[in-house]
């Protein structure tokens, strides 16, 4: 039997690029936790400095 991994990913375009970021393991992350980690990251990308 495969080993199978699920995780959380975010997708953001910026500037006509598409980035990826890794939010964690599934068994480990709940969904409320990594649409958090999204928002913060989003936040902090687009230069906000609350909230982090």
């Amino acid at each position: 039997m495969e080993d199978l991994s699920l995780f959380w990913v975010k997708k953001e375009t910026k500037k006509g690029k598409v980035r990826n970021g890794y939010l964690g393991s599934c068994k480990k992350v709940s969904r409320e936790e990594a649409l958090e980690r999204a928002r913060r990251r989003k936040a902090r990308s687009w230069g906000s400095k609350s909230d982090l």
